[in-house]
């Protein structure tokens, strides 16, 4: 398989054999399948989830994660300024469990700079790629790593970034960029008419 495209953007094309994809993840992949017309060509999908929840988990009435700590979550960013996001991995729902997790902006694309295993420290600053870095809106941050990325807030707007395993986003693992927010202006209210915030608009015209 030849990787060609990555989160919407073109990359250096190279070959694989096999690849892994997150939640969250897209890929665009040339096949090539002309060694032997006689035969057919399989592709194979094999990776199951690596999480198991229970049958009764409610997204509306997560489970209380006792490591977590409890904040606004919002950052106001400096409109038109780059954002360096140093994402570090550590213990997770369970004592001495980390898991993988691909977190997803909106509103942007950023430059994937590096990744590494342990704590993020000074040294580590020599090992990021900022000659040619990939370009996604997904990025994984592996078990006990981190995983290094730098955008640039020009985008008006309040921006979610978050673990694009579900049950994560609903106990907390996500945080919200706002940038340049005085320029956003006349939101149509069919831009909020939908979910609970459209039943909540639609009460209060009606009253």
């Amino acid at each position: 398989m030849v990787v060609v495209e990555a989160d919407g953007n073109y990359v250096q094309p190279f070959d694989v054999d096999d690849m892994d994809i997150y939640s969250g993840e897209s890929y665009s992949v040339l096949f090539t399948t002309n060694q032997d017309s006689s035969k057919n060509y399989w592709i194979s999908v094999g990776k199951s989830p690596p999480e198991n929840f229970s049958e009764d988990y409610d997204v509306m009435k997560p489970p209380v994660n006792p490591n977590s700590t409890t904040g606004n979550g919002v950052y106001m960013l400096g409109f038109n300024t780059t954002v360096d996001v140093i994402l570090q991995n550590a213990n997770a729902l369970s004592a001495n469990v980390s898991e993988i997790h691909p977190w997803h902006l909106h509103g942007h694309d950023f430059w994937m700079l590096g990744y590494g295993e342990g704590k993020f420290s000074e040294k580590d600053e020599k090992k990021l790629n900022l000659k040619n870095p990939p370009l996604r809106n997904t990025a994984v941050i592996f078990p006990y790593g981190w995983t290094a990325l730098r955008f640039v807030a020009d985008n008006p707007g309040v921006w979610p970034f978050h673990c694009h395993i579900e049950p994560h986003l609903h106990m907390g693992m996500g945080v919200v960029f706002a940038e340049g927010i005085q320029h956003v202006r006349n939101i149509p209210n069919e831009a909020l008419a939908c979910g609970l915030t459209g039943k909540t608009l639609m009460k209060n015209e009606g009253n």
